[in-house]
């Protein structure tokens, strides 16, 4: 990576960069910290004339004239390059997500997808998306197994049924109003998921206009570098009590307020966060090769 870097006939193309994180681990691979300024300057001299005899006294007549050329440049977009060539020279660039452990900094190569979770949070309590919503809660009270009951009997259970996903669907969107709605990404490869939230401030261009262009899909192979912070889970998962996530969270939270927050958090990941059976990444570089 770094060595096709250097090549002339290729380029990087960034899509993503966290410059705060970066500037961060810069500084501790760099004893003068993390380069904000560069200047590059460069002088020419040049002497002319000569010595002249006045009575018993010499006069030196020579002058010398020096010139110089100051150029600033913005290290801005260098730093993200230094990063990649400082990381491999350590060692530090992990290439495969599963044998690597968590806090490790991943290279990870695939599909990307892109969903802009923010365009969604206005919509939620529109009545024509809500409609679209309960439209789907018939299909699920049919399911229920309803063979051995007398039609009125029939009728009883699939209105319990009904009211019961209405309540479950209120629910669904009072919380959905109030989450968090960010830009995440889903990288893919052949075998592996791995998913992230991106910071607004770090996306290079905006994000509507990726959504306006590609949909939820984007073109190429794309690379992304971060920190692998979050091993895949099943969100079926239980221990040998029966209990889930969010009841052993809220216990380590100690305090009602505590608890209650612990559980919206398992809320929020399973409504609209990290899916089940993804590894989580904290993402320093997304970008792909552009090679002549």
């Amino acid at each position: 990576m770094a060595e096709g870097r250097k090549t002339e006939d290729s380029v990087y193309d960034f899509l993503y960069v966290d410059t705060r994180r970066i500037a961060q681990f810069s500084s501790q691979f760099n004893q003068y910290g993390h380069l904000t300024n560069l200047t590059r300057s460069v002088s020419e001299t040049s002497t002319g004339g000569g010595d002249i005899n006045v009575v018993a006294a010499r006069v030196n007549k020579s002058a010398s004239e020096q010139t110089g050329q100051v150029r600033q440049f913005d290290p801005k977009w260098l730093n993200p390059l230094t990063f990649l060539d400082d990381a491999e020279r350590r060692g530090l660039i992990k290439r495969d997500i599963k044998s690597s452990e968590i806090g490790q900094i991943v290279l990870f190569t695939g599909q990307l997808l892109l969903f802009d979770a923010g365009m969604m949070k206005g919509a939620w309590d529109k009545p024509i998306v809500q409609k679209m919503i309960r439209a789907g809660i018939p299909a699920a009270a049919s399911g229920v197994d309803t063979s051995g009951l007398s039609r009125h009997d029939r009728r009883i259970r699939a209105k319990e049924t009904k009211e019961s996903a209405n309540n479950e669907l209120d629910f669904t969107m009072s919380m959905l109003s109030i989450l968090p709605h960010m830009l995440q990404v889903r990288m893919l490869s052949e075998d592996t998921s791995v998913w992230s939230t991106l910071e607004d401030e770090f996306v290079i261009g905006r994000s509507s206009d990726l959504v306006l262009k590609h949909g939820s899909l984007l073109s190429g192979e794309w690379n992304m570098i971060g920190i692998y912070d979050a091993l895949p889970y099943d969100a079926a998962y239980r221990t040998e009590e029966g209990r889930e996530d969010a009841d052993i969270a809220a216990d380590v939270a100690g305090t009602v307020i505590g608890g209650m927050a612990a559980r919206m958090g398992i809320i929020a990941r399973n409504m609209i966060g990290r899916p089940e059976h993804t590894y989580g990444m904290t993402p320093l570089l997304i970008f792909r090769e552009v090679s002549s």
